[in-house]
């Protein structure tokens, strides 16, 4: 029958359809999605993901403030419709633009970020034993007081569950949270070591400590409640980064010699790949995925690359004429950041590491000491000079 007949039963052009529902007559439209994958699309996908991860982030009171809230506008209102309908989240530009959000005065580093989930983040800090805490993605942060008593955090890592390891010194503790940070308890120093600099967690309760002064490898198989000391690691002082890779693939970056060391058993055993490109510190490493792994060094600030799991480097030059590639982060979609000294800037690539674009130096900052990655191209920076944490996008 015609279209618009009152019989109609047919699709036109896979945007209207007609149809008889309960003796009427019914017309559906459906919205063809284009551009699939866009940039459009996937900010519309990046506010609705974080609608959808702050309102599991209230609390059972504040989901019943927003269902009374909500009862008063009446149908078709509940609690989750009327949150999802004004809360205001701002698109992620995966790196380019950083403002800052917070800064310490009584602060000199932002040594160590982690995101946790749920909108939760950790900032450890220099100077004043303080854990700052973030609970909406970075916006806004509260200091938990002395955290550790007389020591400063170098290093976090999360293992899932709400576990998360902070690295501190100068007394060479691991600290240890089930419950995303809010509270600590202290495991005391380990193997006579002055500073935890380095963490990563493997999985499987799986998890590696690097030292410093004798430059050890502690590991764990029981999420960070107990430790065993693998020992000093080919003569160095310093296990300056780590980070897992996947398969049992586990990288180490040191110093006296700016080596690479590189396990792939989950870090029971190391194997030395020698110093790299006359380098002195091997600062920073982050996994890309699909064996791309990125290493930061000093003295020259090169960043290398590898592309089979870590076991061979390229050296892609000297970045910008800094001195040291403190910290790598991966967003996704092919974009990495690094963070250096002594300029304090944040450069960026959108082609997995291969070449870099300088983004400036942040605010007078001299370091950007670390990063961690909020998922959906939003991200955190934190340096030193002031103490200050960047957020890539600014909050409005």
């Amino acid at each position: 029958m015609p279209l618009g007949s009152v019989s109609a039963t047919k699709s036109f052009s896979k945007n209207l359809t007609f149809y008889r529902h309960k003796g009427g007559q019914k017309v559906k439209y459906y919205g063809v999605p284009t551009g699939a994958a866009s940039q459009a699309q996937l900010d519309q996908r990046a506010i609705i993901k974080a609608k959808v991860e702050a309102w599991q982030a209230l609390s059972p009171g504040e989901k019943a403030a927003w269902e009374t809230a909500a009862k008063l506008l009446g149908d078709p209102w509940y609690g989750y419709t009327y949150f999802m309908s004004t809360y205001d989240v701002v698109v992620s530009d995966w790196g380019l633009v950083w403002a800052h959000v917070i800064d310490y005065d009584d602060e000199i580093d932002v040594y160590a970020l982690l995101y946790c989930g749920n909108g939760i983040a950790l900032a450890g800090t220099e100077l004043s034993s303080y854990m700052y805490r973030s609970t909406d993605y970075g916006v806004t942060w509260t200091g938990l007081k002395k955290f550790i008593r007389d020591g400063w955090c170098f290093s976090l890592a999360y293992c899932g569950n709400g576990i998360v390891l902070a690295g501190t010194g100068p007394d060479g503790k691991i600290v240890r949270s089930d419950d995303d940070g809010a509270t600590w308890t202290d495991l005391g120093q380990q193997f006579g070591e002055t500073v935890i600099r380095s963490l990563t967690y493997c999985g499987n309760g799986i998890a590696l400590a690097g030292t410093y002064s004798h430059g050890k490898i502690l590991r764990s198989v029981d999420y960070g409640a107990t430790w065993t000391d693998l020992g000093q690691q080919f003569g160095e002082g310093d296990i300056l980064s780590l980070e897992y890779l996947e398969n049992g693939i586990v990288l180490a970056g040191t110093y006296f010699h700016g080596k690479i060391l590189r396990s792939t058993d989950y870090g029971t055993s190391w194997d030395d790949l020698g110093q790299q490109f006359a380098q002195q510190y091997l600062s920073s490493l982050k996994y890309l995925g699909n064996g791309i792994a990125l290493a930061g060094t000093a003295t020259d600030a090169k960043i290398l690359r590898s592309i089979n799991y870590g076991a061979s480097w390229t050296d892609l030059g000297r970045q910008f004429s800094e001195s040291n590639i403190h910290s790598l982060e991966y967003l996704g979609n092919n974009i990495a950041i690094a963070g250096t000294g002594a300029h304090g800037k944040i450069l960026r690539s959108t082609n997995n590491g291969s070449a870099w674009t300088d983004l400036g130096r942040q605010d007078a900052e001299t370091r950007v000491r670390c990063f961690t990655n909020l998922g959906d191209g939003i991200a955190l920076a934190g340096t030193d000079g002031v103490g200050k944490i960047f957020r890539s996008p600014t909050a409005s």
